[in-house]
């Protein structure tokens, strides 16, 4: 076991942070910590603020603890959370084991011992014993909302399989941000303390999520807490705390890390050999991946991990092995398949922060099923006997409405070896000629295989082949989506929705000929075959231009090249070509190859038997329809690349300004003149007018696979760093992203004081452009990362705007006070702007200037019945808002002032004394 830098194991002290604590502190009873279960293994892990030994006795009996194992305390220190207590936190551990058998066990630490524990060493690796495991995560609070949702799944599991729990519960995952930030107070008191009701009894495995990356000691903390660079599968290793692959039962958890400092060519390359041998092994029946940042959102849309569905998802999609990937991140619950593959993925963010709908950028994505805004937990049953996975969902409430009991709220499962649902057909159309919008309809559900139907999918072509969709959308039985009313917890969306059938409106389609097909999910995730497809011809509809697309953007090395064509003339002698990028059509620019076809609509294929196949190598190309065996073009397709994929990594996600930025470059394909750009965030690489690329070099001068780009003209700022093709602008891979200089955001506000019901407008500007940026607001006097913010509003990725707070917290008034403000960045504590300061008041007349007629401004008349005139003498700028209070300081009215003068209405008020504010100037008005 190695240790990070700041720590000492045993009874050394750190000389640079420790201070040794002076005062008394009473001796306390430790509560264990286990983790890294093996069939043969474990670690028990505490904390202490006296002592230094580190042993556990153990034995298979309670009265009986005659085995004794000693090991390593480490002397954490944390110099930036004023943490002044003593944290010595003891790794011991035992060995030796037998599997799948109970041992009793109590730890020592000179005059602090605990209570006797048990808990049960994992199965034989490929045992055929059942085997369940607990699913929670992402809690992040000083409250109890996290020990509260571990007591539910701990009360619901006994209440499900008896006590002691460690018999019939295997294992806790957790999906990461275990803590807000990686200091040693919110490890002790977010995590450790909030997991003590199952932690001396189950074993936790945890992933890195965003958090642990923040705070005074980011991942040093995590890596000092958690015993994970050893673990091993097969004899593979990571060697690193961050992301890893541990073997249980006949259950492979690979354990990813999504933060962008590992999403590199080291961890694929690691989940790769995992992936493939797990494929082959025999004793391995799942694969359950875990990645904090998940595969899909329908809130805060786009705040996924695009290398996860890039780069791991592929490969684990080559095995039926792969049965679920789990996420938090957002803090609710989500759950979905895959649109071809029998895989699930859920979000299963419970405790943090709440997220609600209405908060953020929304979006009901097909091949998502339900996104529910509790606070969950899972229970998922293995049973090898039977090849099946059982899932359970529960929810706990949210910060709005709490339950006395779990609820559950999504029950889904997977058994190998069951049958498809039978092939579908699409019933006769009234026509083969129709008018959009037309009602298609599926042949009924049909099964031999005993589950009920889940989803049911239709597809239009211009094409029998369908490889140009014009129409593809996936129905779920159920869609639980959006706010909910009041007393339910589900909003069903699908409801009375008969999903064998599917509208097609006018605009959906143009006129001529199409091809619809259908295909039904059953509740194992299983597709049936697709229908045959069914022919028909739209008319009265809309009347397209002649199009050529391509199937894919990025092709292979000699894949075969794919491109559906609509409303071509159908004239002889029609054909296709495939040019080089920077080739013009013609007789001098012959194409490299070429084929004739026939047809208003259909599919051109290029493949080995196509003359000169072998011609079209790694590079850019597109693909031109032309008429009557001539260079007319009536369609293009666009760009298109084929070859190998690079892969880009910065050696850093944070530089100086004036800083070089080394680029790690992989699988390039190295063709003449591929070069690296570096953009701001929010340009689009292109020729004139588009903005040249903020620094650049080619590719030809990377070193050992390394190109240094001097960044002197970048000054400070967000920006991407992409690979581009031969001196153009085609971006055969995924974009990077990375920061130069500090502060780059700004934030302004339009005063700085703000009264009951005056919305307070921030303005933001260059902003990073991540999905969670957002403007966090604190008392005065607090310290922002260390103290917890007072409330805090998502700018929905938008890197420039306006964001207006309502003063609302759960329906309350903010307190009257002083405040500050900063944007912070990608949810979480890096501010990247400026402070701004600002004054809360409930009385509209505190701290203002009084006037009358004679001091810029006349107002008449004074008391008023129906309307009164304000004028201003100096003319103003820009338009400005007035506002009317009551005398108890509630607004009752905003009025826009035209630069010049305004009249107000003032009939239906009530008699009674009234406030006018303009600016920071408040006039008394008589309303009679």
């Amino acid at each position: 076991m190695r240790f990070p830098k700041f720590i000492n194991s045993n009874r050394l002290f750190c000389l640079i942070f420790f201070v040794f604590a002076t005062s008394f502190v009473f001796a306390q009873k430790p509560v264990p910590y286990l983790q890294t279960p093996t069939p043969n293994s474990i670690w028990v892990n505490w904390r202490t603020t006296i002592s230094l030994e580190s042993k556990v006795l153990y034995g298979e009996s309670a009265s009986s603890l005659d085995e004794i194992a000693t090991g390593d305390t480490q002397t954490l220190t944390d110099p930036g959370d004023n943490y002044t207590k003593n944290y010595y936190y003891h790794g011991v551990q035992l060995t030796n084991l037998k599997p799948g058998t109970r041992y009793f066990y109590k730890v020592v630490s000179e005059s602090e011992t605990s209570d006797v524990y048990s808990f049960k060493t994992s199965p034989a690796d490929g045992s055929t014993s059942i085997y369940r495991f607990i699913i929670l995560g992402d809690h992040q609070l000083y409250d109890d909302r996290y020990e509260r949702l571990m007591k539910a799944a701990k009360a619901k599991a006994e209440e499900k399989y008896g006590t002691p729990i460690e018999d019939h519960i295997n294992l806790i995952t957790n999906v990461g941000d275990q803590v807000d930030k990686g200091t040693l107070k919110q490890y002790e008191e977010v995590h450790f303390k909030r997991s003590e009701s199952l932690s001396p009894n189950l074993p936790i495995l945890t992933i890195v999520g965003n958090h642990e990356t923040y705070g005074t000691l980011g991942l040093n903390a995590y890596a000092a807490h958690y015993f994970y660079d050893n673990i091993e599968y097969k004899g593979i290793k990571s060697g690193s705390e961050f992301y890893y692959a541990t073997q249980q039962g006949r259950a492979l958890f690979l354990m990813l890390s999504s933060e962008g400092i590992h999403t590199n060519n080291t961890q694929l390359s690691w989940a790769k050999q995992v992936i493939e041998t797990a494929k082959n092994d025999p004793n391995i029946d799942w694969i359950f991946s875990y990645n904090h940042r998940p595969l899909q959102a329908e809130q805060y849309i786009g705040d996924i991990s695009t290398w996860v569905v890039n780069q791991i998802m592929p490969l684990l999609n080559t095995t039926e092995k792969s049965v679920m990937n789990v996420s938090g991140h957002h803090h609710l619950y989500h759950r979905g398949q895959l649109r071809d593959y029998p895989t699930y993925h859920i979000i299963t963010g419970g405790a943090a922060w709440d997220q609600r709908w209405g908060q953020s950028t929304e979006k009901d994505f097909d091949d998502v099923q339900k996104t529910i805004d509790y606070w969950p937990f899972q229970i998922v049953e293995l049973n090898p006997a039977e090849k099946s996975m059982y899932v359970e969902t529960y929810v706990i409430g949210n910060q709005v409405e709490t339950f006395s009991q779990a609820i559950l709220v999504d029950s889904f499962s997977r058994k190998f070896g069951q049958k498809r649902p039978n092939k579908p057909s699409v019933l006769p159309l009234t026509n083969e000629t129709i008018e959009l919008p037309y009602t298609f309809q599926s042949s009924p559900y049909s099964t031999e295989s005993g589950y009920e139907y889940n989803s049911v999918q239709f597809q239009v072509s211009s094409s029998s082949d369908f490889q140009k969709l014009e129409f593809d959308l996936i129905r779920d039985y159920e869609n639980i989506y959006g706010a909910h009313p009041s007393g339910c917890v589900l909003t069903d969306i699908n409801k009375g929705v008969d999903i064998f059938k599917q509208e097609i409106a006018k605009n959906k389609l143009y006129n001529g000929n199409h091809y619809i097909r259908v295909r039904h999910r059953d509740k194992n995730a299983e597709w049936s075959e697709w229908s045959d497809p069914v022919s028909f011809t739209t008319i009265n509809g809309l009347s397209g231009e002649c199009s050529l697309i391509s199937a894919k953007r990025i092709y292979a090395s000699g894949e075969n090249l794919n491109f559906s064509f609509s409303n071509a003339r159908n004239e002889s002698n029609q054909w296709v070509g495939i040019y080089k990028e920077t080739q013009t059509p013609g007789s001098s620019s012959p194409s490299i190859i070429w084929k004739y076809m026939g047809g208003e609509s259909g599919t051109v294929i290029f493949d080995k038997s196509t003359s000169k196949f072998d011609q079209v190598t790694s590079g850019v190309y597109y693909a031109a329809l032309f008429k009557d065996g001539g260079y007319e073009v009536i369609a293009k397709s666009g760009l298109f690349y084929v070859g190998i994929v690079p892969y880009l990594e910065s050696d850093k996600l944070k530089y100086n300004v004036g800083e070089a930025i080394t680029v790690g470059i992989h699988n390039a394909p190295k063709l003449t003149n591929d070069w690296i750009g570096i953009y701001k965030m929010g340009q689009t690489p292109g020729p004139s007018p588009q903005p040249a690329a903020s620094a650049w070099g080619y590719v030809k001068n990377a070193t050992d696979n390394a190109l240094k780009i001097q960044s002197a003209s970048l000054s400070k700022g967000y920006y991407f760093i992409t690979y581009m093709m031969q001196d153009k602008y085609f971006e055969p891979g995924d974009r990077i992203f990375i920061q130069v200089g500090e502060e780059i955001s700004t934030l302004s506000l339009d005063k700085t004081t703000y009264y009951k019901d005056e919305p307070i407008v921030f303005h933001y500007a260059d902003g990073p452009g991540t999905p969670k940026d957002y403007i966090g607001i604190y008392k005065e006097g607090d310290v922002y990362g260390v103290d917890e913010l007072t409330t805090y509003l998502y700018v929905y990725g938008e890197v420039t705007g306006d964001l207006s707070w309502d003063k609302k917290i759960s329906g309350e008034l903010l307190p009257e006070g002083n405040y500050y403000a900063y944007f912070f960045t990608n949810d979480s504590y890096d501010a990247v702007s400026n402070k701004v300061t600002f004054t809360v008041s409930h009385n509209v007349n505190s701290g203002l200037k009084q006037f009358s007629s004679g001091e810029g401004v006349k107002i008449f008349p004074n008391p008023a019945k129906s309307q009164i005139s304000v004028e201003l003498e100096n003319k103003l700028q820009a338009d400005i808002t007035a506002f009317l209070y009551d005398i108890s300081g509630n607004l009752i009215k905003s009025y826009l002032f035209d630069k010049q003068s305004n009249v107000i209405n003032v009939s239906g008020f009530p008699s009674g004394i009234y406030s006018l504010k303009i600016e920071d100037r408040v006039a008394k008005i008589i309303i009679q």
